[in-house]
């Protein structure tokens, strides 16, 4: 299915659901399919599940920096905590060359706060993401973590 929308010319929303990304073929083909795709405009990578090498999730994700349609990248992951943060700074890499994305959306339970402004910060050079949701179990604000938070985001010109 991946690799297909190499040559897709019509389908703009794809909603993939509860999948195991566990090999490498996986990975090359979503890399290839979606790096090379101009139509696709929507994306929901929805109870995505993968707990083995943070390799493969590098080389798939790898795409956002090709891509020049995708608008909306939503991504409900459950993996571990390390490859959680392994996937945030390949997803971080990605978007400092990605041109296209607007909205991302992410959702894991083991983002913190100090994850949001990490990631907030480091995507100070794109200008076209527009919104950004990092959602998380333990993701509570307090007064002090407000002001930081108004800090980093006042240095984002992209974000609105």
């Amino acid at each position: 299915m991946f690799l297909a929308l190499q040559v897709n010319h019509g389908l703009k929303k794809l909603d993939v659901r509860g999948f195991d990304l566990t090999g490498e073929e996986l990975s090359t083909a979503m890399r290839l399919g979606l790096g090379k795709n101009s139509t696709l405009e929507s994306l929901n990578l929805s109870g995505t599940m993968g707990h083995y090498d943070t390799s493969l999730w590098r080389e798939a994700l790898s795409f956002l920096r090709t891509n020049t349609g995708l608008k909306t990248l939503n991504m409900s992951l459950y993996v571990t905590e390390s490859h959680a943060t392994a996937i945030r700074m390949e997803v971080l890499a990605a978007l400092r060359e990605n041109e296209s994305l607007e909205t991302l959306y992410w959702i894991s339970k083991d983002a913190r706060f100090e994850d949001y402004l990490v990631f907030v910060a480091a995507i100070q050079p794109n200008i076209t993401l527009k919104r950004f949701q990092m959602r998380g179990a333990n993701f509570r604000v307090d007064e002090d973590e407000s002001r930081d938070l108004i800090s980093v985001l006042k240095k984002n010109y992209g974000l609105e």
